[in-house]
């Protein structure tokens, strides 16, 4: 399978964080129906939340003290910090066959990823989609929850997906921490039961032998997209109209607190 995917740079731009996130929605309806491919970064600390996420999961004070934007995400999954990782974005039209159940998508995307950061040394595997495999339990943090075909470096989770449909493209929107965040996610989400951030919060970083960038981090899962999934890239800047609609989409929807606080 061949497709044509346009790459954009790690925090190309200075935008304040919800723009960053953004932009994935944006594209999703305003991408001309291309397949694309999108890696950014963070102009500030975040915390992203699910589409369907209670916001009372958070402490929203503590996010107001420590300088953390709150993003409401288009896609479902529970909270994911942002600043320290590699956020990607991948767009792909509707009408496309390929990958058509939910599940495909993750397991076809996420070995592409985990056969990228074996690249790098680290030893990631990507979870074999099992018939009948319950889901895992719920827990505020996307992190917190190892389930179906997600990525895995000595039982951690080190891939935060979530998808959704919408009227003309699929959205398949993620995070990959570079760095582990135990301390910060204790601080900013509510208390709850289930695992204690030192059990899930872990970066690329605490497994790699030398300091990985967001940079090598990138070029290693673009490798291990062409070479799990036979792609061809080429790298372009957003077109004018997906930026267009990506800011449309942050004044009328994303920007508003009545977005950010529908749940």
């Amino acid at each position: 399978m061949a497709l044509d995917a346009a790459l954009a740079g790690v925090r190309a731009g200075g935008a304040a964080a919800p723009g960053r996130r953004r932009l994935g929605p944006g594209a999703a309806e305003g991408a001309g129906g291309r397949p694309t491919l999108r890696f950014y970064g963070w102009a500030r600390p975040a915390v992203s939340i699910g589409y369907r996420q209670p916001l009372a999961q958070l402490d929203l004070a503590a996010c107001g003290r420590l300088g953390y934007a709150v993003v409401r995400r288009p896609s479902g999954g529970g909270a994911v910090l942002h600043g320290n990782d590699l956020t990607y974005a991948v767009v792909l039209p509707r009408t496309r066959q390929e990958r058509s159940r939910p599940l495909d998508l993750y397991q076809a995307v996420h070995a592409a990823f985990a056969r990228g950061l074996r690249r790098l040394g680290l030893a990631a595997t990507a979870t074999a989609q099992a018939a009948g495999r319950s889901r895992p339990p719920a827990h505020p943090a996307c992190f917190a929850m190892l389930g179906n075909a997600d990525v895995s470096l000595a039982g951690f989770k080190v891939v935060g997906s979530a998808q959704r449909r919408l009227r003309g493209a699929i959205l398949l929107q993620g995070s990959i921490p570079l760095r582990s965040e135990a301390e910060t996610y204790a601080r900013l989400l509510a208390p709850t039961e289930g695992p204690s951030p030192a059990d899930y919060a872990r970066g690329l970083n605490a497994f790699a032998a030398q300091p990985l960038s967001a940079a090598e981090v990138r070029q290693a899962l673009i490798a291990g997209l062409r070479e799990e999934l036979d792609l061809t890239f080429s790298e372009e800047s957003p077109l004018p109209e997906e930026e267009a609609a990506a800011r449309d989409l942050a004044l009328r929807c994303f920007g508003s607190h009545a977005w950010t606080e529908r749940c």
